[in-house]
């Protein structure tokens, strides 16, 4: 459901619907049933955590725009790299995974490097014991960090996105740029954002920045002529 308090938009999420659940180990030889158990309950647990931090105070804020465009025109590799100067200046947390993100090209697939538990080696029980208590240790560690980054990282997007439509873009390419149909879907990625820009800057018809092909920006002075009534300051196309 969403709320209007003045420019302040709210959409609450119904948290238990989305609440956690403890997943049954799949494996059924019983050491490795016992790891995947023992990593699903502190999975679980930190899923559980995160939702109960969630659920008391949710709030989406929708960012709204001045008309009044005194912004500086900018090429593309400004475009492209003030928001990284952005992100460095800003004291977000984790600000090393945006600058990695914008830098190469493409967002972090945190879920492609989610920590998992090792089984233990040990085939003494006493040995096998300590060494499973001391992975789970490292893991429960490794799998808080990554969590706290994975969340950061879909914070710091949003920041940064609205970043780069607020400060980075003329008002002509901020008109292009909501005309789009994916604007508030693919783009609110800001690294699709930015190949976006990249790819209506790289057309003179675009081309509100200060950037212009080669090849069209003569053409377009050759073109150029004075009109019977102007001085040589003054030109007409």
């Amino acid at each position: 459901m969403l709320r209007r308090h003045g420019e302040i938009y709210l959409r609450w999420n119904d948290f238990n619907a989305i609440a956690p659940t403890l997943n049954a180990p799949a494996q059924t030889e019983a050491v490795a049933r016992e790891t995947e158990m023992a990593q699903n309950k502190i999975l679980y647990s930190a899923k559980l955590d995160k939702k109960m931090q969630r659920s008391k105070v949710v709030k989406h804020l929708f960012a709204t725009k001045d008309e009044n465009d005194g912004k500086t025109r900018l090429s593309f590799k400004d475009a492209n790299e003030r928001p990284i100067d952005y992100v460095q200046a800003s004291g977000m947390k984790c600000s090393e995974d945006m600058v990695k993100s914008i830098r190469d090209g493409k967002s972090i697939d945190f879920d492609s490097i989610a920590p998992k538990l090792d089984a233990p080696v040990q085939t003494e029980v006493v040995a096998r014991e300590t060494e499973m208590t001391q992975k789970k240790i490292l893991y429960s560690a490794k799998l808080t960090n990554h969590m706290n980054r994975a969340a950061y990282f879909k914070t710091n997007k949003r920041t940064v996105k609205s970043n780069i439509m607020l400060k980075f873009v003329a008002k002509e390419m901020d008109i292009k740029l909501r005309g789009e149909a994916d604007f508030t879907t693919t783009l609110e990625d800001p690294i699709e954002l930015l190949k976006r820009i990249e790819r209506f800057m790289k057309k003179s018809a675009d081309a509100e920045y200060d950037f212009l092909d080669f090849w069209e920006a003569n053409q377009k002075f050759v073109a150029m002529k004075q009109g019977t009534t102007e001085n040589l300051h003054r030109y007409c196309c």
